[in-house]
């Protein structure tokens, strides 16, 4: 039996159709949910410890010791405190010594002096005094005045020279003079004195220089003072607003930081 022409073609072409394999077109594949697998390289990986960074609190070196030492606090008065009773100071205030002001420059002397050193003594505190250095009157004139007025048999602690101006005169004059002045000090009363000034001043002026000798450093803020030369204070005055039972108004107060009380007394 012959097989018609067309329905061989039609048979033909069956076949052909199911030899192709059947695929999803474009618009079914994009319907298909489909897992992503990530290329090696986009996969996260852990961070390595060298690579992980602390935020830490800055430290004090000193801290731990300084507590310590911050128990042990005093003032310092002039005339603009008036009259102090010194009995309530040394019984109430926590002070265990007190700097009084003696003289300025050249021909200054406070008028309080001779009656705080005398009752700051009496009532039991470890007493000092200070010299206001006014660089413009010379070494010869700032000397006489000090000495003149603090003796050394009246005080137990160091003597200060409160250096915090340079006076307007150049800036060799106003190093050499204050280096011979200290020097001048030391050999008069046997001892070293001990330098006072401002953390700005001090970082401005007078970095590298003196750093034999003990520094009390002005900063009314929390911190203690940082010297850019890395010299450590013997002191910090940390307020000119101090309050405390005996002295009416502010008064400064300062505290130790490094050595001991033992360390500032004239041996």
């Amino acid at each position: 039996m012959r097989i018609p022409l067309i329905l061989l073609l039609f048979l033909f072409s069956l076949a052909e159709t199911a030899a192709i394999p059947v695929s999803i077109d474009d618009t079914e594949r994009s319907r298909s949910p489909r897992k992503v697998v990530p290329m090696p390289e986009a996969l996260p990986t852990p961070a390595r410890k060298e690579h992980i960074v602390r935020i830490l609190q800055p430290a004090w070196p000193q801290k731990v010791q300084a507590r310590r030492e911050y128990d042990v606090e005093g003032i310092d008065v002039s005339h603009y405190q008036g009259k102090i009773d010194w009995e309530k100071v040394a019984k109430e205030s926590g002070a265990r010594y007190a700097y009084m002001k003696a003289t300025e420059g050249g021909d200054l002397t406070d008028e309080f002096y001779s009656y705080n050193i005398r009752e700051a003594k009496a009532a039991g505190l470890l007493v000092g005094a200070y010299h206001f250095y006014r660089p413009q009157r010379g070494v010869e004139a700032n000397f006489k005045n000090m000495v003149s007025v603090i003796k050394r048999g009246d005080i137990d602690l160091l003597p200060i020279i409160d250096v915090e101006t340079v006076g307007g005169v150049s800036r060799e004059r106003f190093l050499a003079d204050l280096q011979q002045f200290v020097k001048r000090v030391e050999r008069h009363y046997g001892c070293p004195p001990m330098l006072y000034t401002g953390q700005n001043f001090y970082n401005k002026h007078l970095q590298g220089l003196l750093t034999d000798y003990c520094w009390m450093i002005a900063k009314y803020q929390e911190e203690p003072p940082v010297l850019l030369d890395g010299h450590t204070p013997c002191m910090w005055q940390y307020t000119q607003h101090g309050r405390i039972s005996g002295v009416r108004g502010n008064v400064d107060r300062s505290r130790l930081i490094s050595g001991s009380l033992g360390h500032l007394k004239i041996k």
